[in-house]
């Protein structure tokens, strides 16, 4: 990364450090989210950790904007995964995320050989951390949630989209600015 890349994008995951301390939700937001989630989603949504929901929330809101920007409305589906799409993460101490988020920008190939699906505490941590998207999809799939749910979930990390799928492109978009 160029220095004036590498700084701007330091002081983005400071500022989405910080902001994850803010944790309330909105009652239009809870009015909301009870009029999309199905019983089994409203339970996966409130297990998350305050942050994870703060951030679906946030996700949501990003999705329908770019719904509305392109003259289209977000579907419930995209709605769905874009508050639910961090379920697989499960419980991450901070400390956790912080050593995710450096080793993932500066050393991923350490990210990897230290990240480990039986390991001791913050070696599952950041295993869960890497294949989050996965294991949320896989929750889903064994709950019933929807096909379109479950496909947006698992490729919510998989970089740009190359084969039209505009929500799967705004969910992703949306995931990576907040």
């Amino acid at each position: 990364m160029h220095t004036p890349v590498l700084i701007g994008h330091c002081v983005y995951r400071a500022h989405q450090f910080l902001d994850g301390f803010r944790t309330s939700i909105a009652s239009r937001d809870l009015e909301r989210i009870a009029s999309l989630l199905s019983e089994n989603e409203t339970q996966i949504f409130f297990s998350m950790q305050p942050r994870d929901r703060r951030h679906g929330v946030e996700t949501m809101r990003h999705v329908d904007r770019l719904a509305s920007e392109h003259g289209m409305v977000a579907t419930d589906e995209l709605l769905i995964a874009a508050l639910l799409h961090d379920a697989g993460k499960g419980v991450i101490r901070i400390e956790d995320r912080v050593i995710y988020v450096l080793l993932n920008n500066l050393a991923p190939d350490l990210l990897n050989r230290f990240a480990q699906a039986e390991g001791v505490r913050w070696r599952s941590a950041l295993w869960r951390l890497c294949h989050h998207a996965e294991l949320a999809a896989s929750q889903f799939e064994q709950i019933g949630l929807s096909r379109r749910v479950i496909e947006l979930t698992a490729a919510h990390h998989q970089g740009e989209t190359t084969d039209g799928d505009f929500e799967l492109a705004w969910l992703i978009e949306a995931d990576a600015t907040l």
